[in-house]
């Protein structure tokens, strides 16, 4: 894919394609701040946002994105295949949730909120508590 039609890609979907990771992340942030002042550690809402949050709104802009297109009869006549043309901006969609993924976990490891899951040790029988 050309820079050019890179560009055009973007300008045709919108700004919801560029936004959308990113408020989805910042309203995560915003809430775990909250958190953190309420004394609850926010590693695992962070965790979750990044795992649940961000590719439930990176499916909701594929399906509106690839579904909607103004110009879809038209480029329907075209030689190009329009699953070609659609291919293109899933991909376009997931490497820029990938990318604001990635930046959001290096935030979250630079600050020090790591969760890590540790399971319950099952106790012994003859273990007096």
């Amino acid at each position: 894919m050309s820079l050019d039609r890179l560009q055009y890609e973007l300008k045709l979907m919108g700004k919801k394609v560029i936004l959308t990771p990113i408020l989805v992340m910042l309203g995560f942030a915003l809430f775990s701040i909250l958190l953190y002042y309420l004394k609850v550690n926010p590693a695992r809402f962070l965790s979750g946002g990044i795992e649940m949050i961000l590719p439930i709104a990176a499916g909701v802009i594929v399906g509106t994105v690839v579904s909607y297109d103004p110009a879809l009869e038209l480029q329907l006549t075209l030689p190009r295949k329009y699953q070609t043309t659609g291919m293109q901006r899933l991909l376009l969609i997931v490497g820029w949730s990938v990318l604001i993924a990635f930046i959001s976990t290096n935030v979250i490891d630079m600050l020090k909120l790591r969760y890590m899951f540790q399971p319950v040790q099952p106790q012994s029988a003859w273990c007096s508590t």
